[in-house]
């Protein structure tokens, strides 16, 4: 009788090696995994949305990497203005006080208050006015 080799190889040791093959033989034949993760990201970044970045049908819907842009582009804007104005408030406050002071500004201010009102008369269903006291 032939005296047998035997070699015991734990589970624990095998089991990864062949769930990398078998991983890596699934991504190969569907093209790669570089490959497969572009076109995800080419689908999902081209998907239409609305305007608060959910998926959308709407034809007026725009790609999501588009919404994404100008997002991005508002916020640095909003950020930067405001940056700016905090560091102008008091001369803002100052020129916006001289306007509301003088004929010609009161005289816009109160046009633009009617205009307002007028417009709203005629483009809603129901208008609501309510005259609130000022705060002291």
């Amino acid at each position: 009788m032939a005296d047998q080799l035997e070699f015991k190889i734990s589970e624990s040791l095998v089991k990864p090696i062949l769930e990398a093959k078998i991983n890596a033989a699934i991504t190969e034949a569907m093209g790669g995994h570089e490959k497969m993760i572009t076109d995800i990201l080419t689908a999902y970044m081209s998907q239409k949305v609305d305007s608060d970045g959910k998926e959308s049908s709407y034809s007026s819907s725009k790609p999501r990497l588009s919404w994404l842009v100008n997002k991005m582009i508002e916020e640095a804007m909003k950020k930067s203005l405001l940056e700016f104005m905090e560091t102008k408030k008091e001369v803002i406050k100052n020129e916006f006080e001289k306007f509301i002071n003088s004929k010609k500004g009161s005289s816009k201010i109160i046009t633009a208050m009617q205009d307002g009102f007028c417009e709203a008369l005629t483009n809603k269903w129901k208008t609501t006015i309510t005259f609130n006291p000022p705060e002291s």
